[in-house]
Order: structure tokens, then C-alpha cells, then sequence
């Protein structure tokens, strides 16, 4: 009898494809992964048990600095697809008690605990830029110091020079949301940056040494 059979029919978050996580149903069950068809494609395919959040197991545990988990991106939150971040704040008065997510393309937002999910390979990371790694790595450890990590007083009119598809270039802060700016990057287009992001440049001249 296949010990695994019970598994069969569980709703999952799996996933899909490089860094994008969606819902599933396990529709065979193997030793060291599950056949998983993901609802929004219809489409079926393999995924290691390892990249699976069995949703009815799934429990919270300790939430901390550095965590990885995954969530709905700041500037396109499309119901059901999740994506790679790192926890960069816990919950405060300062931040109206939320967590601060470091997404793996640059974008940041504030979550609640019911908005993520915490992600079942802690070494699990798909993006290319080293600085973005070192970023993390840097991050963390300025977190844990006594002075904290520095981040820039940005005010909305404001107009950081910001990184957008590999060019600097000024850009006007439209809202903040507590370390979060909501920076307008072309006529349709917002991206949500963390105030001591090294995608601003002022920032990334500062750290420049840590993260190249």
C-alpha cells in the first residue's frame, strides 16, 4: 500500500515555476515529491517536498529578522501568486504592527502575519544579483547592531535617484508608508522601495563596499 496515498487530494501551495509560488491539489504523491496541478494554469507537474506548504498542516511558528517566506508582490498583488521575500521588520507601534517584506526584485511592503506564508526551504532563492544577497547578509547584521540599519528620510514630491531597469534616474515619491515609498517610475508604473534600499543610489553609494 502506498503510504503516501493519504496525501492525495491536499490543498498545497507549491512551486510553479522559478520564483513564482501558486495554490495546487496533490493528484499522486511520490517518495520525494508530489504531483501537484496548480488551479490557475490548470497544468500539472513534479514538485519536491520542499517546495511544498501543505496548507492543511501549515502552522506559524517563530518570525524573525531574515526569515524567508513567500507573499503577494507590493506593486502587483494577484491573488494566489507568491513570491520570494525576506523578513526585514517585525511587528511595532512604528510600523502599525506589521512585518516588512524584502522582495528578490528590489520592491518592499508591509504585511500582515495572514498575508504570507513561511517558506518550507529557508535556503530556497532564485535571484541572480549578488548584490541583492549581500544586500540580505548586510541587512541583517546592521539589524542586530546597536545603531540599527540607517535608512533615508524620503517625503512624499520627493525624487530619489532610483535604479529601474539597470538606469539611475530621478523618480517622485507619491505616498510613504511608514520605510516604504511608493515611487512612480514611468507614466503607469509604481514600485514599492524600502527607504534604505540599495536600489536608491544614495543609499548604494554608502554601501557600496558591503554589497559589491
Amino acid at each position: 500500500k502506498n503510504k503516501h496515498a493519504n496525501l492525495i487530494g491536499v490543498k498545497v501551495i507549491g512551486r510553479y515555476h522559478r520564483g513564482q509560488w501558486l495554490h495546487g491539489t496533490v493528484i499522486e504523491a511520490k517518495f520525494k515529491h508530489k504531483i501537484v496541478k496548480f488551479h490557475k494554469y490548470a497544468v500539472s507537474k513534479p514538485v519536491p517536498l520542499n517546495e511544498i506548504i501543505n496548507l492543511e498542516t501549515y502552522e506559524v511558528r517563530s518570525i524573525f529578522v531574515g526569515l524567508k517566506v513567500i507573499a503577494e508582490l507590493p506593486s502587483n498583488k494577484t491573488p494566489g501568486v507568491y513570491y520570494c521575500a525576506t523578513v526585514a521588520e517585525i511587528p511595532s507601534n512604528y510600523n502599525n504592527e506589521r512585518y516588512l517584506l524584502f522582495f528578490e526584485d528590489g520592491s518592499a511592503g508591509y504585511y500582515t502575519i495572514k498575508d504570507f506564508f513561511i517558506c518550507p526551504n529557508q535556503r530556497f532563492s532564485i535571484s541572480t544579483s549578488s548584490i541583492h544577497k549581500k544586500f540580505i547578509l548586510y541587512y541583517c547584521d546592521q539589524h542586530r547592531s546597536t545603531t540599527g540599519y540607517k535608512v533615508l528620510d524620503l517625503k512624499v514630491n520627493d525624487e530619489p535617484i532610483l535604479e529601474h531597469d539597470g538606469h539611475w534616474k530621478p523618480c517622485p515619491v507619491v505616498a510613504m508608508d511608514c520605510n516604504v515609498a511608493k515611487i512612480k517610475v514611468d507614466k503607469e508604473k509604481h514600485e514599492f522601495i524600502y527607504c534604505g534600499s540599495y536600489r536608491l543610489k544614495a543609499v548604494h553609494d554608502s554601501i557600496l563596499e558591503y554589497v559589491t
